[in-house]
């Protein structure tokens, strides 16, 4: 990562971490029902 880094930056730094952990978390929830689909479509076959 970078060394030298704006204080601004800094306090955004977290909060930036977080959403990209809840965006995460919501695709892989979102990603659950379609994996469980397919899965149950390929045991049927």
């Amino acid at each position: 990562m970078m060394q030298e880094i704006n204080p601004e930056m800094k306090n955004s730094i977290p909060a930036v971490m977080v959403i990209q952990v809840m965006v995460s978390s919501l695709y892989f929830m979102s990603s659950i029902p379609i994996a469980m689909a397919i899965i149950a479509r390929m045991i049927e076959l």
